[in-house]
């Protein structure tokens, strides 16, 4: 086990109310099937169906921006059998950028453990040219620019947006929905 299921699982074992009751918990995940959270996510389910002696079963709900799966558990009944893992736009970003949000993360959502930290960062082929955010500055200014995102009100949307603003640049955003696209995109 590693240091961060250590500290998660027992935080959520002792969090969930489910124990006592026969039926599967729902673990949500608002992301495609594949990538880092999924993976994070199946592995946890592994753990927490052991650990419980109930089935943990992984819901994968893309798209939106993690929209839909935020507000299906946000809806869910307050039951301890759905679970939310998500990253932080579902609760920070996505109630400033995304008008008409169908939940207010603060007041439907009660945080249960703290995973893990992921940090960001820009990095492009290196026969682009840019060794730096001066360089893909120069570069946005001499010609087009695209970065992949994984959707509006992402993390890499939000940071681009943000730099274009600065800069007076533009950059073209190509929203990857998962590995699956991903994978078609390699492909050609």
């Amino acid at each position: 086990m590693n240091a961060i299921s250590r500290r998660a699982l027992p935080a959520i074992t002792l969090a969930t109310p489910a124990l006592a009751q026969s039926r599967p918990t729902r673990l949500v995940i608002p992301f495609p099937p594949g990538g880092g959270l999924d993976a994070l996510g199946r592995a946890l389910a592994e753990r927490l169906t052991a650990a419980w002696g109930q089935p943990v079963v992984v819901d994968n709900r893309p798209g939106g921006s993690t929209v839909p799966g935020t507000d299906a558990v946000a809806k869910a009944a307050a039951d301890g059998h759905t679970l939310l893992m998500t990253a932080d736009n579902s609760i920070t970003s996505n109630p400033l950028v995304i008008p008409g949000l169908p939940h207010d993360p603060l007041r439907d959502l009660a945080p249960v453990t703290f995973l893990l930290e992921v940090h960001q960062m820009v990095v492009a082929n290196a026969r682009f040219g840019a060794r730096d955010m001066a360089g893909l500055v120069a570069a946005a200014r001499s010609g087009r620019v695209t970065y992949g995102s994984y959707g509006q009100a992402s993390q890499p949307h939000l940071l681009f947006g943000a730099l274009a603003a600065q800069e007076r640049v533009e950059f073209t955003e190509v929203p990857y929905r998962g590995l699956r696209c991903w994978r078609q995109s390699r492909a050609k």
